[in-house]
């Protein structure tokens, strides 16, 4: 008999969810350490709005132009969470694995080094803000940890905060599954610009993200809450906005 071939690491999460090879629960740790200083200061009145409704609701979903800091606040409104509130024992970051133009092809690695690329753009953010030792170490002590939306199927995500950017890129199914991990006592902030979509089968009308925002808009839930930032909220810098009308 030939050898068995090896099912390749799938990066396009949104086609194929795979069979979680983790447990059924997914168990947060017991104790936490937790020792930086958080401390957010609102560059505008959108981010204060949307720094409240995570205060407040179960699940957030934040679209809008590069540059409005919606990484940026959801970051560090769940690190703020994970050091002051014990109900959250773990942050989980969940991002689209979908390239953009360059593709990598089959990247080598566990999970977390496959991972780890499209992962940058949280990690920055948390080092900015508590600086990348003590970043490491709460990902050494499972305090942070990535999850692949590929691995969700059968897991119950619980006492926990969902951070999932990039969103966007994700299926009606894919955005399913997501949303229907969540177990007791968590919370989740789905951010995304559906100008910046690069799933080759997806576009503005048919993303997970648009669609799952229409419906909470036709029939609104106060456990859930919708924040939208327009040109006028970017905070990265001024010229981004000019460089958005030049690619419109």
């Amino acid at each position: 008999m030939g050898k068995k071939k090896k099912t390749p690491f799938l990066i396009d999460e949104s086609i194929v969810v795979k069979e979680s090879p983790f447990e059924d629960e997914v168990m947060a740790p017991r104790r936490k350490k937790v020792h930086y200083k958080v401390k957010l200061k609102c560059k505008n009145q959108k981010q204060k709005e949307y720094a409240k409704m995570i205060e407040e609701k179960e699940i957030v979903f934040a679209t809008g132009s590069a540059g409005c800091g919606k990484t940026y606040v959801a970051v560090l409104k769940a690190l703020e969470l994970l050091k002051e509130d014990n109900n959250f024992e773990k942050i989980y970051l969940i991002t689209s694995a979908v390239q953009s133009e360059e593709q990598l092809g089959l990247l080598p690695g566990n999970v977390d080094e496959k991972l780890l690329p499209s992962m940058m753009s949280f990690l920055i953010v948390i080092d900015e803000i508590i600086g990348k030792e003590e970043r490491e170490r709460l990902f050494k002590e499972n305090l942070i940890e990535f999850m692949p939306i590929s691995f969700l199927r059968g897991v119950n995500l619980k006492n926990c905060i969902i951070l999932a950017d990039e969103m966007q890129n994700l299926t009606i199914r894919g955005m399913k599954t997501l949303l229907t991990r969540m177990a007791a006592n968590s919370v989740a902030i789905i951010s995304g610009d559906v100008d910046q979509i690069d799933h080759p089968k997806l576009n503005k009308n048919n993303s997970g993200l648009t669609y799952i925002i229409n419906k909470v808009k036709n029939k609104p839930d106060d456990r859930i809450g919708i924040i939208e930032f327009g040109e006028e909220h970017v905070v990265r810098n001024p010229i981004i906005n000019v460089l958005l009308e030049y690619f419109e």
